[in-house]
């Protein structure tokens, strides 16, 4: 989805990695119409847990080509407490895990009101 946060700047958060490509600027059009957010972009965090694919290449022993592709998309900000990736957990894929934290609050249950008898 690319640094450049011009145009985009409710869908698009400051931690962005890497250059726009068509497919970039087309999710982007669709959080910007839709009024949605990529949550991956508002948390700061090192380089290597935020991108979700790579390209191993054996000749040179790393990753050749990495990239942010696979996205956590909504409509409310307010109930995520971060997002990133984690390279420790192998999946067997050339993608990473996405892990995103959610604040929920607790639903109070109704106390139903008892009303007290009197006797007389």
């Amino acid at each position: 989805v690319g640094c450049d946060r011009t145009g985009y700047e409710t869908a698009l958060g400051a931690f962005s990695i890497g250059d726009r490509n068509e497919e970039g600027r087309r999710i982007l059009d669709f959080c910007s119409r839709n009024d949605m957010a990529i949550m991956n972009t508002f948390y700061k965090h090192e380089e290597t847990k935020k991108w979700t694919w790579y390209r191993w290449n054996e000749k040179e022993g790393t990753y050749t080509d990495k990239s942010m592709i696979d996205l956590v998309l909504t409509s409310n900000k307010n109930i995520f407490a971060d997002v990133k990736s984690v390279a420790s957990i192998s999946c067997d894929s050339d993608h990473r895990l996405l892990l995103a934290k959610l604040k929920i609050k607790k639903i109070r249950s109704k106390q139903s009101v008892s009303k007290k008898r009197l006797l007389l």
